[in-house]
């Protein structure tokens, strides 16, 4: 009987090293689509046609989606699919590749009914969709003038500022679309390095 190999996340980046080193052509600006067998390089859980056909079918008020020119689509793609992974520990932990740029897809990933899900869920992909809308319709991840300020006196100019309050970076509704899928890396106190695109 084949034994399963589980792939430890040393052994990932190291063959992520490797394949940059193969094919250095790659380019951090290109659109490269998971199709859910593995793709070597992915950086988009969403190709550009499909978020189009999300917003312009299911969205209201995606006016910062259709205003937006398509190379920053496509940077508000790849940074909101490289969030999802940085915010979210999925129920998967064998990915079905060792070179696939992204997380998704898993060999062993399962939904909230436990059933094994195979390929990108879809839940993923609208979640992208929203993530890259919310990311274009403001800069979250920039500090803003005045965020968290817990008080103020004027007769000295004293400023407070309570640490618990900050700039949202990740919506909620997002997360809401991904339950049974992983779970916020924020709650579990297991911080992962995220992969910054300026729009």
């Amino acid at each position: 009987m084949a034994v399963k190999k589980y792939l430890s996340p040393a052994d990932i980046l190291l063959s992520l090293d490797a394949t940059a080193a193969i094919y250095p052509g790659a380019s951090e600006n290109e659109l490269i689509v998971e199709t859910g067998s593995g793709i070597r390089g992915a950086n988009s859980y969403v190709s550009i046609e499909a978020a189009r056909a999300y917003f312009v079918g299911r969205r209201l008020h995606s006016s910062a989606w259709t205003v937006a020119t398509r190379e920053t689509q496509e940077i508000a793609l790849r940074q909101a699919s490289s969030l999802l992974d940085g915010e979210f520990s999925w129920t998967g932990k064998s990915p079905v590749t060792a070179y696939q740029g992204l997380a998704w897809p898993f060999q062993d990933a399962t939904d909230r009914y436990g059933n094994t899900v195979v390929g990108v869920p879809k839940a993923v992909k609208d979640a992208t969709c929203e993530l890259a809308f919310f990311l274009l319709a403001q800069d979250r991840l920039t500090e803003t003038a005045g965020v968290g300020l817990k008080s103020l006196r004027v007769d000295t100019i004293s400023l407070v500022f309570d640490k618990s309050q900050g700039p949202q970076t990740f919506p909620a509704h997002v997360s809401r679309m991904l339950l049974g899928y992983g779970r916020p890396v924020r709650s579990t106190g297991s911080p992962k390095n995220i992969r910054l695109y300026r729009v």
